[in-house]
């Protein structure tokens, strides 16, 4: 990758430094959909998922990102990405090698399926880019705010 962003395995020792440097978006769904911190939201993240990666850049943890089956007998996964502000600054550049991993997690699953925060237009936008239908945004989460539910099949 350019200007040094690589896509490593996610480990645990990533989720702090994008925790505590969590993009006020991010930072806002994740308290909206289940009140928790972004390091909570990281390690349960991490720790369900079948699949997850870290993209860092200089070294640096700036976003991580994977996929968590609904069950063991369910061809459906919960696709999600936590990243830091200076991820959203270079969003351009690390957005073009997203379909390459999306594209890894329907080698396993049929269909990616969550909800996104509709004030999180960035993400929203992204999400379109990437293929997945957003639908129209209905309340969700403990806080009852509107989330697009999206998908995208095999």
């Amino acid at each position: 990758m350019n200007k040094g962003f690589q896509f490593v395995k996610a480990e645990p020792v990533h989720i702090p430094w994008v925790a505590d440097f969590m993009c006020p978006e991010d930072q806002e769904e994740v308290w909206a959909t289940a009140h928790v911190t972004p390091q909570e939201a990281l390690e349960q993240s991490l720790a369900g998922a079948h699949m997850a990666w870290t993209i860092t850049c200089k070294g640096r943890p700036v976003a991580i990102f994977g996929a968590n089956g609904v069950s063991m007998t369910s061809s459906t996964a919960v696709p999600w990405l936590l990243g830091t502000t200076e991820y959203r600054q270079h969003g351009r550049e690390i957005f073009k090698y997203a379909r390459e991993y999306i594209d890894r997690m329907l080698l396993w699953f049929d269909h990616l399926a969550n909800f996104v925060d509709s004030r999180n237009q960035v993400s929203v936008k992204w999400l379109e880019w990437c293929g997945f239908t957003i639908y129209p945004a209905v309340p969700w989460g403990v806080e009852g705010r509107l989330f697009h539910p999206f998908d995208l099949r095999r």
